[in-house]
């Protein structure tokens, strides 16, 4: 399932996810909610990791700026420190 239903997200992706979850059916979204990224994460990982459905939230652009920000943190400390982030 690809979602681009719009913002908010959370309110209409969490049913989503868990009927994705509930058939082992792949998801991705184009958010950048952090709230509903967590709530997710929180309410179906579980049951994702044991239907080997992959969710797969904040494909979009509102995450361009966020992941660019994680990947030159975990550059930098590989860098200063010789250690990758977990």
């Amino acid at each position: 399932i690809a979602n681009y239903a719009g913002t908010p997200f959370i309110d209409k992706a969490l049913p989503i996810v868990e009927a994705c979850c509930r058939h082992g059916t792949h998801y991705c979204d184009i958010t950048g909610e952090v709230a509903l990224s967590r709530a997710s994460y929180d309410r179906y990982n579980a049951a994702a990791v044991a239907s080997k459905a992959l969710i797969i939230h904040n494909t979009g652009y509102d995450s361009v700026p966020s992941d660019l920000g994680a990947m030159l943190a975990a550059d930098a400390m590989r860098e200063r420190h010789g250690r990758g982030c977990a």
